[in-house]
């Protein structure tokens, strides 16, 4: 549906298309939709193939790094977080917090030197998806234990059906 939108010209943002590409894939990685996820980075750094050493970009590089370990390619794990390393000391790239944090993680699992997942996610400053994405690197359970353990519900009690907002909004089913 976001590559019909793009293709009719309803979405002109280079900007905006990145980052919902983006979006998109922190999205897909974090529901371990894999399949999905190759097509969508390779639409996303085809789209913005002029634009190596922005922010964006460089963010695409280090989920696209993030999901072939996820994967368990790690051949290509190795090598795009060698050529990631590189590409950010050869143009003096700058990360943000976030970014740092996720670098240095995936350098500490290259080198086989992690620390504990705590360590990582006390540093997380916005992009919260990261912390999801930080336990599911170091622990190789399933993302439903991950959620459980680590990102408990506050609402227990919650119910959908009874949700008098949910029910406003059209086409919704609870």
């Amino acid at each position: 549906m976001f590559n019909s939108v793009i293709s009719k010209g309803d979405l002109s943002s280079p900007i905006l298309i990145r980052r919902i590409y983006l979006t998109l894939i922190e999205l897909l990685i974090i529901s371990e939709n894999h399949k999905v996820t190759r097509s969508l980075f390779n639409q996303f750094f085809n789209f913005s193939k002029k634009e190596k050493y922005y922010n964006h970009y460089i963010a695409g590089d280090l989920l696209f790094i993030v999901e072939n370990i996820l994967e368990g390619r790690l051949d290509t794990f190795d090598h795009a977080l060698e050529a990631f390393n590189r590409k950010l000391k050869r143009n003096e790239l700058e990360l943000d917090q976030d970014q740092k944090v996720l670098h240095q993680l995936l350098n500490d699992i290259f080198r086989e030197s992690k620390k504990e997942p705590q360590f990582y996610v006390s540093k997380i400053e916005n992009k919260q998806t990261y912390k999801l994405i930080i336990y599911m690197l170091l622990f190789k359970g399933s993302l439903t234990e991950i959620r459980k353990t680590y990102f408990p519900v506050s609402d227990s009690e919650y119910d959908a059906t009874k949700d008098e907002y949910l029910k406003k909004l059209p086409n919704q089913s609870i």
